[in-house]
């Protein structure tokens, strides 16, 4: 099997790919396109959660896209801030 892949890989002109990257990219795609780690768990053979969670992580891009998402508009957080520069803590 692995002399298949490495053959097909070099056909596709990919280098440092192994099946673990596979397994990473497997899992992290999946975490990104908003299944549920229970889900990847099984899809990805994992025995324990905190396996997938090892695996799936998440592209800075798709973390920044989360992060854009938080809007007035869209948030239910009221924020304040203290008037006339005094202080929010209680003294």
């Amino acid at each position: 099997i692995l002399t298949g892949f490495q053959a097909a890989c070099r056909r596709a002109g990919l280098k440092d790919v192994s099946p673990h990257t596979l397994r990473h990219s497997f899992a992290s795609r999946l975490a990104m396109s908003g299944a549920d780690l229970r889900t990847i768990q099984e899809l990805g053979g994992w025995e324990v959660i905190h396996m997938v969670q090892r695996y799936a992580h998440l592209s800075p891009s798709h973390k920044l896209t989360a992060v854009e998402r938080i809007t007035p508009e869209n948030s239910t957080t009221l924020v304040t801030t203290p008037e006339n520069g005094a202080d929010a803590k209680a003294g």
